[in-house]
């Protein structure tokens, strides 16, 4: 069983639902936040040239932007999932040959399609999907991959920032708390010691606020579903739609807020 809220991110073709979460992807890839946290965390570490893999690309939205970036930046995005994959590549149709995408589980073995060696690895929230042996596997493959001088780049949601504006703070905290997901000891920060620990030298810490403001066709998806799996819990189906009108009601009031901050965990490889 999924986290409240989310969609079966481990097993998304088996569950059915690898459309509809590629879909709810997308829509947060569209946001003004998350192109903002693309120019702050992952656009600095890009130049011409680089050849870089990313691990969970999801609806390809970070890939996309990291081949628009620069000319000449070639990316090899991958992901598990055969529908993710396939929702990425309609929505890269139009984009240069220099993006491509393969199927890939993180923590098995290297595809042979991909390079070699690559300058930057990048992933956004793949890591809590997996098992501590997986997690470990991916970091000492990606410690043999990655070229010297070369970047590791994770992308990790520090679950307890999470905030949701509503007018009863304690119905809000009720359905939509995110703090029970905080399971595994490398869920934000606490990834950089497995990082370290597979021999890479880290780099300072960075954090970036995302917020949503709009009550974006992102938020509603998500809020709908916290919603709807409380109802599943035992809330009585009333609170639930009142859950939802009053994220509404502050919409029209300008008053919307959704937001989570997101850490990098940055590490260089070293001789």
């Amino acid at each position: 069983m999924s986290p409240r809220g989310l969609y079966a991110y481990a097993s998304l073709d088996a569950a059915g639902e690898a459309e509809a979460a590629a879909r709810r992807m997308e829509a947060r890839a569209g946001l003004p936040a998350t192109a903002a946290m693309f120019e702050a965390l992952v656009l600095p570490l890009l130049r011409p040239g680089l050849k870089v893999v990313e691990v969970g690309c999801g609806s390809g939205g970070l890939a996309r932007r990291m081949v628009a970036a620069h000319e000449g930046i070639e990316v090899w995005a991958t992901d598990k999932s055969e529908g993710m994959l396939a929702f990425a590549r309609r929505a890269a149709a139009d984009v240069p040959a220099r993006l491509r995408f393969s199927q890939w589980e993180a923590g098995t073995p290297w595809p042979a399609e991909l390079p070699a060696r690559v300058d930057l690895v990048v992933s956004a929230v793949t890591t809590p999907y997996l098992s501590e042996p997986a997690l470990r596997r991916l970091l000492a493959e990606l410690r043999e991959r990655t070229c010297l001088e070369g970047h590791v780049l994770f992308l990790e949601q520090d679950l307890a920032s999470a905030t949701v504006a509503h007018p009863d703070h304690n119905l809000a905290e009720r359905i939509s708390s995110e703090h029970v997901r905080l399971k595994q000891p490398w869920q934000g920060h606490g990834l950089r010691r497995y990082v370290r620990e597979a021999g890479f030298s880290l780099l300072p810490r960075t954090s970036f606020l995302w917020t949503d403001d709009t009550f974006s066709p992102y938020l509603r998806d998500l809020m709908t579903r916290y919603a709807d799996d409380a109802v599943t819990d035992g809330l009585p189906s009333a609170e639930a739609a009142r859950f939802i009108a009053g994220l509404e009601a502050l919409a029209v009031e300008g008053e919307c807020y959704y937001g989570m901050v997101y850490h990098r965990v940055l590490a260089r490889v070293l001789a």
